[in-house]
């Protein structure tokens, strides 16, 4: 119904939507593709009201597929389409920008670095995430068909900066980790942008003391496969 938002009452007590509305704490979304577009998604659904997504691409055919996206959307742009998605499954209003970042914009508290080659990655986090000193969380994600990790970062930071900047391997190494490869899993997809979402969220109670998240340890690298039995390793740097 016109005017109507989505209600939170059912995940309040792990996430207060009017809370982190309240908080003032921006987010900007990199990337509206097959993970972006159901994080964008899963987080408008948790109560984020507001955010910025960037993306330049238009969707294509085979994006229906495993991203957030309908048929009659083919043509028009991600970041575009992804808010209209947003609002008509939420109410909440996003904001579109049809733009690569390149550095020259000025990112928010919390970054989801979710684009999909290992170069874009490196330049974004060199160029706009690593010397921002008003980012407070950085989340990337990266995916193979049956596999992916989740990278939880603070960029003011040194040792964790340091840490990641490591694992920023070409994306001739990628194809070889199976990570950046063509072939893209819809299930696959929606694993890695559920658990990079629980990350936002752990890190939100620790920020606004909650008391459900105060004595957890947040990590910094996640890696899953999901062929057979899912294999769940994680560490803090």
């Amino acid at each position: 119904m016109a005017g109507h938002v989505v209600d939170t009452l059912r995940h309040d007590s792990l996430f207060s939507a009017n809370g982190f509305s309240q908080s003032g704490l921006e987010i900007d979304l990199v990337g509206a593709g097959a993970t972006g577009s159901p994080v964008g998604l899963g987080l408008a659904k948790l109560g984020v009201e507001d955010a910025n997504v960037w993306d330049m691409d238009k969707i294509e055919p085979h994006n229906i597929a495993n991203q957030a996206y309908i048929m009659s959307q083919i043509g028009d742009y991600k970041a575009t389409a992804l808010c209209e998605v947003i609002k008509e499954n939420t109410g909440h209003d996003w904001k579109p920008y049809k733009e690569e970042v390149d550095g020259s914009q000025e990112m928010g508290d919390i970054v989801f670095l979710l684009t999909d080659t290992m170069k874009s990655r490196k330049e974004i986090f060199d160029k706009a995430i690593k010397n921002n000193v008003k980012t407070k969380l950085l989340i990337e994600t990266r995916m193979g068909p049956d596999n992916g990790r989740i990278y939880t970062i603070n960029p003011q930071s040194p040792r964790e900066v340091e840490a990641y900047s490591n694992t920023l391997y070409s994306d001739e190494e990628a194809e070889v980790s199976a990570c950046g490869t063509s072939i893209t899993v819809g299930a696959t997809a929606n694993v890695i942008a559920n658990m990079a979402i629980w990350q936002f969220m752990r890190w939100y109670g620790q920020f606004s003391d909650h008391e459900k998240y105060k004595e957890e340890v947040l990590e910094n690298e996640i890696i899953i496969g999901l062929k057979g039995s899912m294999v769940l390793i994680s560490k803090t740097f």
